[in-house]
């Protein structure tokens, strides 16, 4: 009954964004494995690459659900998956990255959040 209650709070949650990281040098990790997950998990509303071994994702699951789930596609592989701030976020990504990751800012007072990552690269012509 605990795992049907885990589940069901999964299903309710609004969606949280995870970065979740896994060692591709393992030699049971296919990357086809997890992607085919994540395109097909009920819990994963959406889900971004731009760093090898490094996976954004979006969903209505906690951590410890998503994560157990996770687990059990990386062939033994270890990995991370932990729950992103994107309010309190920096880096060095394509201007796409920083659109997706912003989707999940929350508001502050109110306010709609715009622009992009704190580290959004604009080349001076100085």
């Amino acid at each position: 009954m605990s795992d049907l209650n885990a589940l069901a709070r999964a299903i309710i949650s609004p969606d949280r964004l995870y970065v979740f990281a896994v060692n591709m040098l393992h030699p049971g990790f296919k990357s086809e494995i997890v992607t085919t997950y994540l395109k097909d998990a009920r819990t994963v509303s959406e889900w971004a690459y731009y760093i090898p071994g490094v996976y954004l994702i979006r969903s209505n699951a906690d951590a410890l659900f998503l994560g157990e789930s996770l687990r059990q596609v990386v062939g033994g592989a270890y990995c991370l998956l932990l729950e992103a701030d994107a309010n309190n976020s920096n880096g060095w990504l394509p201007r796409d990255a920083w659109e997706w990751i912003n989707r999940s800012r929350r508001p502050a007072s109110g306010l709609v959040p715009s622009g992009f990552g704190p580290l959004l690269r604009q080349d001076s012509e100085d």
